[in-house]
């Protein structure tokens, strides 16, 4: 993501934190657990990853926990993926 798409991406996120090289089985998910609690329900949650795999496995963990993927996209060396905290109180 460009800085000029920035300025026209009407989604705001509300929090967004890096995941580094982690994977979906070596602890991302459980610092994603962490991130999502910062934020409201209906928020958007943006992870910063250079792990290959995390994109497309946020997809399937997403439909599993009941919050939704919004887009992933290629940022430098990585990937930012952007989440949105489904409505329950508690994650």
């Amino acid at each position: 993501m460009t800085a000029t798409d920035a300025v026209d991406d009407p989604i705001v996120v509300a929090a967004e934190f890096d995941g580094g090289d982690l994977d979906c089985g070596g602890g991302l998910l459980l610092l994603l657990t962490r991130n999502l609690r910062r934020v409201e329900p209906g928020e958007v949650l943006a992870i910063h990853t250079l792990e290959p795999s995390v994109p497309a496995d946020l997809e399937d963990w997403a439909r599993l926990a009941g919050h939704m993927v919004l887009d992933s996209v290629a940022a430098g060396e990585g990937w930012t993926v952007r989440v949105r905290r489904n409505g329950a109180s508690k994650v």
